[in-house]
This record gives C-alpha cells, structure tokens and sequence, in this order.
C-alpha cells in the first residue's frame, strides 16, 4: 500500500510537470480574490489565498494556457490575472538625478561625477514668473531622486557646460515630454536639437486644448518665448570624457574675506546688496549656493547671464 501511495504521488508529479511550459518571468495583477491551488486545476488542493490587486510573480504555465505557475509553486486560473509584461529600460545613459535646479535644469551624478542637465526642446518660468514654483515642483516630482536615461540629439553641451538631454524614466516616461503635456513648459527650440520637435509639439497642443498649466487662461500666460534659430547656443567644445560634459566645479577655497559663493573673482563678505549692473564688465561668472545677491535667478550655477 505504501508503495503504491507513493507511486501515484511520482506519477502526479510527471504529470504537473508535464503540463508546465517556462516562459520568461514576469507580473502580473490580481483581478479578484482567488484560491491558490497545488497544481493547474480546481481538482488539485487549495494551497493559499490571493487578494485583488495584489501582484504576483509569473514563471510558467501549463500547455494550454489557462493556468498561471507562480513563484512560490502555486498555480492560479490565467483568467484572474491580469499580466504586465516587464519593460525594457529606455536606451541612453544611465544617471542618479542628484538635485532640482527648475523645471527644466537637474544635477545628476554618473561615474561618481556630478553634471547638470538641461532638458532639450521646452522651456519652463524663470524664477519670479507665474509657474516656476509648480514647473520646478513638477519636475521634481516627475524625476527626484531616480535613475534616469540621458538621450543626446546633436549637441553634447551648451555653452555652460551643461549636458543637452531628452530625459526618460525607466518605465518609459519622457520626462520633456511630459512636462510640455502637464502645461509646466513649452516647446523652445534650439536648432540642430529638434529631432523630437513634432512629438513635444503635439504635446503643447494636448495641454493648450485641455487649458493645462500655463495654458489655463490664455490672457493670462507668463511669457515664455521659444528661442529662434538666431538665438541657438553655439556648440560648447566636447571634451574626451563619456559623457562629454564638465563636471560642475566644486566650491574652490575663498581668499580671506571673500565671499566663498562667487569663486571667480572676490565679493567682500557681508558686502551691500549687490545687482548684476553692479558687477560690470562681469558677466556669466559661477555662482554657488547660497546666493545672498541673487545673481542666479534661475540657479543654473551662472550669474548675470548675458
């Protein structure tokens, strides 16, 4: 009898075996609450319970399809599932958003190097314009803290050094795009970087139909121009490192009494109030936070841009 128990047990096995096909792993949602069953069929034992929404993990299913293996051995009707094919990361170079600077402006760091990123083809509200608060807080929301995928177009930097990027999130999210589409920016274009201009235009035009952001009072919209081709930014010279940047400068150390955030030239500390008309013939120098003359209204690390 013994033997004969566990004979059937083995032929059991064979037979669930046989009925499993491996497929790649992959996800998926419960639809409703379920049992889990020892094997691929309402005639083989409850092993346990699965909830609405909960998500599984997928590994194989039998020959015809309508039962789903899930990691822990149990076997699920393919019906009550709902399946999230696992996506691929976007092409481009990987990097860890470090910092916000707006809504168009991040720090991330690759290769243990800092480098700022301005996201090609939109334009967000300086500091001081209606929506620069929301633009740098959607932004922040869109990309802080996470691993993002860098995508040049023809240039590799502007004239600050700064990566020119269209950005994308691992799930596919394009991040310019999706900041046009929510009404926090608009379409600015900087010739040769426009392989992208047809698709974030169509997104301008959803946000403007939808009275999105910038766009929901047309007689009130904060001016903010698309730079034309006259205006381009000449091509900053690369330099032999991936990717082709310079890295953002760190804090160099002050002469005595100088203010430490202005390092290309000496501000006395605790100096007046200073404008950028004050500080002819200087022009586009660094600045580092914290700004106590608000030379870098949009801090993008330049002061008195010109």
């Amino acid at each position: 009898m013994k033997r004969l128990t566990i004979l059937i047990a083995l032929l059991l096995s064979l037979l669930t075996s046989s009925l499993v096909s491996a497929q790649a792993t992959t996800t998926g949602s419960i639809t409703t609450g379920a049992n889990l069953r020892t094997g691929p069929g309402t005639t083989y034992t409850i092993a346990g319970k699965a909830t609405k929404g909960q998500t599984v993990v997928i590994v194989g299913q039998n020959a015809t399809g309508d039962w789903y293996q899930l990691e822990g051995g149990q076997w699920i009707a393919a019906f009550l599932v709902t399946v999230t094919e696992p996506v691929a990361p976007p092409a481009g170079q990987a990097a860890q958003v470090s910092n916000i600077v707006d809504g168009d402006t991040i720090d991330v760091t690759i290769n243990q190097q800092t480098y700022r990123v301005r996201y090609i083809l939109i334009n967000t509200p300086e500091k001081g314009q209606t929506y620069f608060t929301e633009a740098t807080e959607a932004n922040r929301q869109l990309v802080a803290g996470k691993t993002v995928y860098l995508v040049k177009d023809v240039n590799e930097t502007d004239r600050y050094g700064r990566l020119l990027r269209y950005v994308y999130l691992a799930d596919g999210t394009f991040v310019n795009r999706e900041l046009v589409r929510l009404g926090f920016a608009a379409l600015a274009t900087f010739p040769p970087d426009v392989s992208k201009e047809t698709e974030i235009r169509a997104a301008q035009q959803e946000a403007v139909a939808a009275g999105r952001g910038l766009w929901a009072d047309a007689a009130d919209v904060p001016v903010v121009p698309a730079p034309t081709q006259a205006a381009s930014q000449p091509t900053a010279t690369p330099v032999v490192i991936p990717p082709t940047a310079t890295p953002l400068p760190p804090a160099a150390p002050a002469p005595q009494n100088c203010d430490p955030s202005y390092p290309d030239f000496c501000i006395p500390s605790g100096s007046a109030d200073l404008d950028c008309p004050d500080m002819l013939p200087n022009v586009n120098f660094t600045v580092l936070q914290p700004d106590r003359h608000r030379f870098d209204g949009d801090k993008d690390g330049v002061g008195c841009e010109r």
